[in-house]
């Protein structure tokens, strides 16, 4: 039957008030990928993204790396979980952002005190313990994006494919499910994900299976310097 192809965004706006907005790696590494599933015929796929300014952008700069132009069906059910909430939740202080942007940026390693401050909150978001403080619970987003993928699986011609560009949150669960993973799997999963990294699944009588994970060769045949992870 069909293929669905969840793409991560492009590099966003790391460090920024702005982060949903593309970085200039993040629309080259779009249209990389463009350029890539374009030689593989995959840009007449039914293109789907969530609602946020950096998956639409992807969504748009990776058509057109393809020689494609063409606006994608938006389902917010593809959205990332909302970092931020998780982030004040752990940190109340961080409610004003100035101040995350302070921290991180006078540690000696910026990128990996804000994983260290990331991953504090990601842990007390799924430990279940503190579900009233989240507008979105983890059983409520995994929940989320099961029903998504259960959705376009629902509404998929046969023989067609389907592009999501969508966030790392939303292809992390979407494995653990298929492959019956535990949350910290899941978790190392999300960690690894690289911006605009394609991870496919094939749909068949039986629902769908995962066929590769996070690929990445378009970005990795430019340079390592192309390989990147917010």
């Amino acid at each position: 039957m069909g293929t669905i192809y969840l793409v991560r965004h492009g590099q966003a706006s790391f460090g920024a008030l702005d982060y949903d907005r593309l970085s200039d790696r993040g629309v080259a590494q779009a249209r990389r990928l463009g350029q890539s599933l374009k030689g593989a015929g995959v840009c007449d796929a039914r293109v789907i993204c969530g609602s946020l300014s950096r998956h639409r952008a992807t969504a748009i700069h990776c058509l057109a790396g393809g020689g494609v132009i063409a606006d994608p069906h938006i389902w917010p059910e593809w959205n990332e979980f909302d970092h931020l909430a998780l982030l004040r939740a752990a940190w109340p202080r961080y409610v004003d952002m100035a101040l995350l942007q302070q921290d991180i940026a006078s540690a000696a390693a910026p990128r990996q005190r804000f994983q260290e401050i990331f991953e504090t909150a990601m842990a007390r978001w799924v430990d279940g313990a503190h579900d009233g403080d989240y507008p979105e619970s983890w059983p409520a987003f995994q929940q989320r994006c099961r029903q998504a993928l259960d959705r376009l699986c629902a509404e998929l011609p046969a023989h067609q494919d389907a592009l999501v560009f969508t966030s790392g949150g939303p292809i992390a669960v979407i494995v653990q499910a298929l492959l019956g993973l535990q949350t910290p799997v899941a978790l190392a999963l999300n960690a690894v994900l690289v911006n605009t990294g394609v991870t496919q699944l094939h749909v068949g009588r039986r629902g769908p299976r995962l066929t590769v994970f996070n690929a990445h060769d378009h970005l990795q045949q430019a340079g390592r310097e192309w390989v990147t992870h917010r």
